[in-house]
Parts: C-alpha cells; structure tokens; sequence
C-alpha cells in the first residue's frame, strides 16, 4: 500500500493551533509519501510520524524505515 499527501492528511488528528499528526505504520512492501523529497518515498516495514502544519511539516521516521527511489 502507498500512503500518498492526502492519505497522511486524512489521517492526521487535530493537535491544536494548527498542527496535526499522523502516526503511519508501514508494512513490508508499503511506502509513504516522504514530504520532503519528489525522488524518494519512505518504504516499510517501519513507523513514520508527521507533525502537520500550515507552516511546515516534522516528520520522524523510525530507524528502520528505509527509502524507495522513485
């Protein structure tokens, strides 16, 4: 499964002032839309945490998720 923006975004849950956060658990096989980069995606198996907002987004990737070249 690939978790695209939209996907993280209706995931995200309201944090207040703006912020929101999405906790994606990727499986083996599965990528996620990598918010920083159109080469690569974060691929599974692993946790990616997004912290959404207007101004920007965090994004803490567990150490074992890697990345797939687009």
């Amino acid at each position: 499964m690939h978790y695209d923006h939209q996907a993280i975004m209706d995931a995200g849950e309201d944090l207040g002032e703006g912020w929101k956060k999405a906790v994606i658990t990727l499986a083996e096989g599965d990528s996620a839309y990598s918010g920083v980069s159109s080469k690569w995606d974060y691929s599974g198996p692993g946790v990616v945490v997004y912290r959404m907002h207007p101004s920007g987004w965090e994004i803490s990737p567990s150490d074992e998720v890697g990345r797939r070249y687009l």
